[in-house]
């Protein structure tokens, strides 16, 4: 089988060698069409010619990080007085069927993508039941750099070429995200992952927010439940010992009841209700 090589060239032909970014007056922030932004209108899915200034004053949680897989390569320059990373888009897992939607992300190690290729992977979609197969949308002629300033805290993110291929979901929450989730625990540690997907309501007239506006992978409750213990220890805020959230155990425990119940009704006979 002939495989793509597992990472995209260093500087694509059509793009050229960017120079250090010494003068720092002579960048502006441009964000080009194709892009997703964060909250803090920062290019987490940047596209195009993208250009974002990140200026030392300015609070940008997300900046050195993107939302679509990929690995890194970093250097340090001029006796680490600058810090270089460059992030290589992985692309997209998709199927051969036309018809499916199905998007996956390629697994990031090293030769990863053609080993999982070559297990002859089956598609995921429609809940595992689609005949098809995962082939690897490669992307190719895009290139992104990031050049952060140590000294002074100023940095640049640099972006050329089109994304082709689709962006799979993602699994993790970026760090604006987790920050996020992290204030909304704040406001109500006690509130488990059922809760908190449910969100608060104060009046029939308010719209209800719930922590899955923050982030997609927030819908999954089993990946929402992991960031909400792991956020907790990280506030050193404990409300049981299992770390599952009263409000959830007594949740679930009032489904397994209700459960309980209802199966032992239906193995009774009549007659036992009757005396």
């Amino acid at each position: 089988m002939s495989l793509p090589p597992s990472l995209p060239p260093e500087s694509p032909p059509e793009v050229v060698k960017w120079e250090l970014p010494t003068d720092f007056e002579s960048f502006r922030t441009f964000i080009d069409h194709g892009c997703t932004l964060d909250p803090q209108n920062y290019p987490l899915y940047p596209n195009g010619d993208t250009v974002f200034v990140k200026i030392p004053e300015e609070t940008v949680t997300n900046f050195g990080s993107v939302g679509f897989t990929k690995t890194t390569g970093s250097e340090n320059r001029s006796k680490g007085i600058w810090k270089i990373n460059r992030i290589y888009c992985l692309g997209a897992l998709v199927c051969d069927v036309e018809s499916c939607m199905w998007i996956g992300s390629p697994p990031t190690g090293r030769n990863a993508v053609e080993a999982y290729l070559e297990s002859d992977p089956k598609c995921k979609g429609a809940a595992g039941r689609c005949p098809g197969k995962v082939t690897w949308d490669a992307c190719e002629g895009t290139a992104l750099r990031f050049d952060f300033h140590v000294p002074s805290g100023w940095g640049l993110l640099r972006h050329r070429g089109i994304h082709q291929h689709a962006w799979p979901e993602a699994k993790k929450p970026d760090k604006l995200a987790r920050e996020t989730l992290k204030a909304e625990i704040v406001k109500n540690p006690s509130a488990g992952a059922l809760k908190l997907k449910m969100g608060p309501v104060t009046s029939l007239e308010d719209p209800i927010t719930n922590v899955t506006d923050i982030h997609g992978s927030f819908v999954n409750a089993d990946r929402l439940r992991y960031y909400r213990r792991l956020l907790l220890r990280e506030l050193n805020i404990v409300p049981d010992k299992m770390g599952g959230g009263v409000g959830d155990k007594f949740t679930m425990d009032m489904f397994q009841w209700n459960r309980y119940v209802s199966l032992t009704h239906q193995s009774r006979p009549i007659n036992q209700y009757l005396n």
